[in-house]
């Protein structure tokens, strides 16, 4: 559906894009990761024409039809007509982009899509910040486009908030669109993309899915991570001999007993198994977490940042 390469942007002497490459197939969701100032959004608004490359080639479509491909943009932080309702925005939306179709059938459509059935003749200036992203995401796919790109959609929201998005945009990878995600929230990446782009510097330092990333970094057998279990009350010396016993020679034991840890390389299975081990013996964690080969270690690491605790 996409293909970037080596696309450079520079604003007066300061260069933001630095020869980045990206691919994005078609029907997938593309979580383009990094922080500000790495180039996330110049990136979205030269592939939208906004703002012209300076050098670089930029391929859309299958037959790179560029004039037959339709693409939708919500900006971080979109500015509607506030006096306006949902549907008389949406019809305005309809006459902006000369839609051909039944203009009130599809203004129906996507308000009931993006959950405001029950605002459609609030002015949207009283909106919520997620009310307000609801709209610009049924603003951006109004014309059906073949890719949509979505800048920071999450950014502020709540936790409600952010689910209600996040679960409007895997039902829109599920009736097929092609959709560039950028965010700074890894966990929503996780979620809902299939393939992930990291940036930093103007320049993409990695690209694929989280596993084939992790594969990149550690090495498909060297892949480790440490599962952190802490327990409700001590454990007994009987049972971490019991636990080594059944393979887990790594195990270590803190000094109050109540805190082991792990090095697995099968995150799912392993954690399975040593949960199932511990239940056997009425051991009760209180808190488990993994920390080694994550999404959030890579970005952290490829991103020049130091990880805060």
């Amino acid at each position: 559906m996409l293909e970037i390469i080596g696309l450079e942007k520079a604003y007066g002497g300061l260069k933001v894009l630095n020869g980045l490459n990206m691919s994005v197939e078609k029907g997938s969701i593309y979580g383009l990761l990094g922080r500000n100032g790495c180039g996330k959004t110049t990136t979205m608004n030269i592939i939208c024409s906004i703002i012209k490359k300076d050098v670089g080639t930029i391929k859309i479509g299958t037959d790179n039809k560029v004039n037959d491909i339709k693409i939708g943009y919500l900006p971080e932080s979109p500015s509607l007509y506030g006096y306006m309702n949902p549907v008389e925005y949406l019809q305005f939306i309809a006459a902006c982009c000369n839609y051909k179709g039944d203009i009130d059938k599809r203004v129906n459509e996507l308000i009931d899509m993006v959950n405001l059935s029950f605002a459609k003749r609030r002015r949207i200036r009283g909106f919520s910040r997620g009310m307000t992203q609801k709209m610009g995401i049924a603003a951006s796919i109004f014309n059906e486009p073949d890719l949509l790109l979505l800048d920071e959609p999450t950014s502020a929201l709540d936790p409600q908030g952010r689910a209600e998005v996040m679960s409007l945009i895997q039902k829109l990878k599920d009736m097929g669109n092609t959709i560039i995600l950028s965010t700074h929230i890894l966990s929503d990446v996780e979620r809902v993309a299939d393939k992930i782009g990291i940036m930093n510097n103007g320049k993409m330092v990695l690209e694929g899915s989280i596993k084939d990333i992790i594969n990149q970094v550690y090495g498909e057998s060297d892949a480790q991570s440490i599962l952190h279990v802490r327990l409700l009350k001590p454990i007994s010396d009987e049972d971490v001999l019991a636990l080594k016993e059944e393979g887990y020679d790594s195990v270590k034991l803190s000094v109050n007993k109540k805190e082991l840890s792990f090095t697995i390389t099968d995150k799912e299975a392993d954690i399975e198994k040593i949960t199932k081990s511990l239940a056997l013996r009425a051991i009760i964690p209180q808190n488990i977490n993994v920390e080694g080969t994550s999404l959030e270690d890579i970005y952290f690491k490829y991103t020049n940042q130091n990880r805060k605790a």
